[in-house]
């Protein structure tokens, strides 16, 4: 043949470095007698022209000598489910069979005569040896050519001279031809999904979009609207909504249920409302995907119990975790199915016993869908941890174990080609979820079986267990942790994303990760860039970290920068002090006396709010005493706006703190007319129109305005204006207006204020209550 005369031509090509000869397809498309499109399909093998060290030299030719025919329905052409074709081999004969297809979803291993009957291809036939046709491999043909050379051809199905006689594509719409028939006819489903997306991509347009809709498979179909979801393209809303409405007598049930799936999927997505709804949803409800056991062996598993990854295991090796059993019975000598009993807590993915897999599945698309990267993540690691995967093993559905994850890992490596900013979103979720019972392996804190967390961090790493009992000292010496340096899946992202790097350090809970991470941040090219510009809180935090060589770093890190200052930082005094730290107190106190620290008025209401507030009592005594005038004035407006910019002390401050804030306000006594006047103003507008304010600093306030004497208030009032109509106030904040109130008309209070004031003001509201009554006493009798 013409491929022979070339034998020496692109030799590599012709190569084949496996030592099994390859199977080859072509696909054909036709019509069976009631004019339903369809695809006849040769199987041939690729037999072995010589052998070499280097590779196995192919021949040019292919015999094809068995075939499938795959039928569609009313226009619709069929989708071309995953088979695998094998040859069992007889161990008796020493011989392999007739080969048989299978639909790859049946899990039985059928190399070994292991036939399940439910899984056989009933449509796959040999071709008779005087029937059989060799095409060339190397050399395209055309189906035309293909065909004008089938001198045999099978019954009841009439083959097309060319598919675009199924398509009937014309004008400008041949331009996608090639693309719509590799997208038809490709066996692979992710090669089907890539030309769907390269389609929609070239902008096709409508009309070409519609007849994907008249003539594709259910695959296709589906994943035109979960496509077009992802755009937000509304280009066949109308078509959409119509086959949701309408019959779908060209699909089977449950694959029409599937369709009607992605179209909802499609509608929301297109709807901002129904999308920002279903957003909300699944953030609210995704824990829920995850499957913790509350009971095992018909016995409740204590709440506070943590099950670990062996537990699950173990669970699972010994049958616990099966949807269904079987029970022997006796007397009438039979077997009988039963249903396993509650193992979960029932909600919207798991009835009790089982995880609903469409339901995950669709929030996963959803997920995708709808751009949540930080979903993406979380499922993923809910897909890694132990109960799903030994729940999924554990009741013999380990495809969708597999399939779900090839999802998930699809999904994350498509952001890290087209978004690397959604690839570090779902990183950042998917490797900080991980706690130290979610192992999958046997031994105890060993991640190394948790095969998306390897995929991620330890790319690669690439050695397998060694064969024998030396595997098991393989499996239970933990060989990531013993790893130096980076292995992660694309550092080129990682070094342009240290500063994510870093957060997951600080968040991470498990050594693994934080491992990676130090590693990233050590050995990137860019680590000398990120630790110039790191910030003081970014250094205490990694120092912090529980990985020891992390912490030992970026002590070092921090340890250098702060001797070069010379002069008090108060940025760097807060990150310290509000660590927590026993090593970052002392570093704090050594700075702090080395450089005569003193605080701005800023910095001293910062202080107020550190959760360890009561360790830097003295500190905060002392840098609050040391303001006056118009610095304790700052003092107070800061502590005013850092509240009502949502900063809390979590608690009541401490009485210590609390004692020194009320000392403090004799300082009002000091200050001029205007500065006083000026402070009291913004006193009352923060009672009035502040957000709500917590009640030590509303008695702070309520001190400060009647830390002034009775007289001096007098003054201040004539020129106050308290305008209180429509506005809801505390009712702390309605007894220091009625106070203010009174002095401005030179009244008593009424009598339910008076009684008010007394049983719930201050000392120096009260003080000031009683210089009222005095000057005013004759208005009691």
């Amino acid at each position: 043949t013409a491929a022979d005369s070339d034998v020496n031509t692109n030799l590599p090509e012709r190569l084949w470095k496996k030592n099994n000869e390859p199977l080859r397809q072509i696909v054909l498309w036709g019509w069976d007698e009631n004019n339903n499109p369809g695809f006849l399909i040769l199987y041939g093998t690729q037999h072995f022209k010589s052998k070499g060290a280097t590779g196995n030299l192919l021949q040019n030719e292919v015999k094809y000598t068995d075939y499938v025919i795959f039928m569609g329905k009313g226009s619709h052409l069929p989708s071309l489910q995953a088979v695998e074709v094998i040859r069992p081999y007889d161990y008796r004969s020493r011989t392999h069979g007739a080969p048989r297809m299978y639909y790859k979803r049946g899990a039985a291993n059928r190399w070994y005569g292991d036939n399940n009957n439910q899984y056989l291809v009933k449509e796959f036939k040999n071709i008779p040896p005087e029937q059989q046709v060799s095409f060339p491999y190397y050399i395209p043909l055309s189906q035309e050519q293909y065909v004008g050379k089938m001198v045999n051809r099978p019954q009841n199905f009439r083959l097309a001279n060319n598919p675009n006689d199924i398509l009937k594509l014309s004008g400008q719409l041949l331009d996608y031809y090639p693309t719509i028939v590799d997208m038809m006819s490709n066996q692979n489903i992710y090669m089907r999904k890539k030309r769907l997306k390269e389609l929609i991509d070239k902008s096709c347009g409508k009309q070409v979009l519609k007849m994907l809709l008249e003539v594709g498979g259910t695959d296709i179909v589906s994943g035109l609207f979960l496509e077009l979801a992802k755009q937000g393209n509304p280009i066949l809303l109308g078509e959409a909504k119509a086959m949701l409405e309408g019959e779908m007598k060209w699909a089977e049930e449950n694959y029409a249920e599937g369709i009607k799936r992605c179209i909802r999927i499609y509608i929301n997505a297109v709807n901002p409302d129904l999308k920002a709804d279903r957003k909300e949803w699944i953030y609210r409800y995704l824990s829920k995907m995850d499957l913790h056991l509350v009971r095992i062996n018909e016995k409740d598993i204590p709440p506070d119990k943590v099950l670990e990854g062996a537990d699950y295991r173990r669970y699972a090796n010994s049958g616990q975790l099966q949807d269904y059993y079987w029970r022997y019975d006796y007397k009438t000598r039979t077997n009988s199915k039963y249903e396993a009993s509650r193992r979960y807590e029932a909600g919207l993915y798991n009835d009790g016993v089982r995880l609903r897999l469409i339901d995950f599945k669709n929030t996963i698309q959803e997920a995708e869908v709808y751009g949540l990267a930080d979903v993406v993540g979380r499922i993923g690691y809910y897909l890694d941890a132990p109960r799903i995967t030994y729940y999924l093993k554990g009741s013999g559905k380990e495809k969708a174990l597999r399939y779900f994850r090839r999802y998930i890992k699809r999904i994350i490596n498509s952001y890290a080609e087209a978004d690397p900013d959604k690839f570090i979103v779902a990183m950042k979720e998917f490797l900080t979820s991980y706690s130290k019972p979610d192992y999958t392996g046997k031994f105890s804190g060993n991640f190394q079986s948790n095969e998306l967390l390897k995929y991620y961090i330890y790319h690669e790493y690439k050695e397998k267990p060694a064969s024998g009992w030396q595997s098991y000292n393989w499996i239970d010496d933990d060989q990531l942790l013993k790893l130096k340096g980076r292995y992660e899946y694309r550092k080129d992202i990682w070094d342009n994303h240290l500063d994510a790097a870093a957060e997951i350090a600080v968040r991470a809970k498990i050594e693994t990760v934080a491992k990676a991470c130090y590693y990233i941040l050590k050995d990137s090219p860019k680590s000398g860039e990120f630790i110039e510009n790191a910030g003081y809180r970014q250094l205490i935090n990694l120092s912090l970290v529980a990985y020891g060589p992390m912490s030992e770093m970026f002590m070092g890190i921090l340890d250098n920068r702060i001797k070069k200052l010379d002069s008090f930082d108060s940025e760097l005094m807060i990150c310290l002090i509000g660590s927590g730290d026993e090593r970052m107190y002392m570093t704090a106190m050594e700075f702090f006396h080395r450089t005569n620290g003193l605080f701005s008025p800023s910095d001293t209401a910062d202080l107020l709010f550190l959760d360890n507030l009561s360790r830097w009592e003295e500190l905060f005594r002392e840098n609050l005493l040391s303001l006056e005038g118009e610095q304790y004035i700052n003092f107070i407006i800061e502590t005013i706006k850092k509240s009502s910019e949502g900063l809390k002390y979590k608690g009541e401050l401490p009485e210590g703190i609390t004692e020194i804030l009320s000392k403090t306000t004799e300082k009002v006594g000091r200050l001029s007319d205007s500065d006083r006047a000026a402070l009291i103003k913004e006193l009352i507008a923060a009672l009035l129109h502040g957000t709500r304010l917590p009640l030590w600093l509303q008695i702070f306030i309520e001190e400060v305005i009647f830390s002034t004497s009775h007289e001096a208030l007098e003054a201040l009032a004539k020129d106050i204006y308290i305008e209180t109509v429509g506005v809801t106030v505390s009712a702390r904040s309605r007894r220091v207006i009625s106070m203010l109130d009174a002095i401005k008309a030179r009244d008593i209070p009424a009598d339910a204020q008076l009684i008010d004031i007394l049983r719930s003001g201050t000392p120096k509201m009260i003080n000031v209550l009683f210089g009222i009554i005095t000057e005013n006493s004759e208005k009691l009798m």
